[in-house]
């Protein structure tokens, strides 16, 4: 670079931080090295999770519980749906907080994997309050255990996940998954890209839970770190029950600390 070129991007440089740019532009640039560092990885920061408000259809609620073993003495907490629009007399569905994370590549095809999972289930009704039930932001007692869940049989198409409209949002700009669907180990879900909502179960099954997953591919010509995830809502025979805004960012994995 020539000492003219070199002034010309320092004063631009002096410019932006006149006009109040400085920090997005430390931003930008401390982002742009941590790309380069293969350590450094986009996760997720739980505590920043922003779920939906409850609605007369379907609760989000917060459990606290203690461990349910003798050995430990920890606590837990958990994020369920509760989906008020379907629940008798017997029984009411639920769904457990989503699981978001980045993957390996699933295909020789570059890009950015990211894994998206899932558990359907279905409360027993009338409930008994457990012991090891501590507090909820609901008016449940649901504690994670499955003891607590009905065994019962799932219809083909009990439910269905629009994967195509899911938004991954880095600095202003929305990408979506091209479509491609992979159960992990490079085993696709279907032999072309969805261009419709997923169904589960594609046949019937008889279980406690109903799990759904799959790992999709962002076409990126790089890494994201900084970024929101938007997810469309999960529909449940009809009902949707609204996922919540996840947000990354870049995780010092050697450190074992946020970069």
């Amino acid at each position: 670079m020539q000492r003219r070129d070199f002034l010309k991007l320092a004063g631009s440089g002096l410019l932006l931080a006149e006009a109040g740019c400085a920090q997005d532009v430390g931003v930008a640039l401390g982002d742009g090295a941590l790309m380069l560092n293969p350590a450094i990885k986009p996760m997720e920061r739980q505590e920043k999770r922003r779920y939906p408000a409850a609605t007369r259809d379907v609760a989000w609620a917060t459990a606290v519980y203690r461990s349910r073993t003798g050995a430990y003495n920890d606590t837990f907490t958990t994020h369920d749906a509760f989906v008020e629009r379907l629940a008798n007399t017997d029984e009411l569905p639920i769904v457990s907080a989503p699981l978001v994370r980045p993957d390996i590549a699933q295909s020789a095809k570059p890009g950015f994997y990211l894994y998206f999972g899932t558990t359907i289930g279905t409360l027993r009704l009338p409930e008994t309050r457990p012991p090891e039930f501590i507090s909820s932001t609901g008016r449940h007692f649901y504690t994670s255990n499955s003891n607590q869940l009905k065994h019962r049989r799932y219809p083909p198409g009990y439910l269905s996940f629009d994967y195509r409209q899911i938004r991954l949002i880095e600095g202003g700009a929305i990408h979506r998954p091209t479509g491609e669907l992979w159960h992990g180990g490079g085993r696709p879900v279907l032999d072309r890209p969805v261009d419709a909502p997923v169904e589960y179960p594609g046949v019937e099954v008889t279980n406690r839970t109903l799990p759904i997953h799959a790992i999709m591919r962002f076409d990126l010509p790089r890494r994201p770190l900084r970024f929101t995830l938007e997810l469309p809502p999960l529909s449940i025979q009809g009902v949707e029950v609204p996922m919540p805004t996840c947000f990354f960012e870049p995780y010092d994995t050697l450190r074992d600390q946020w970069a």
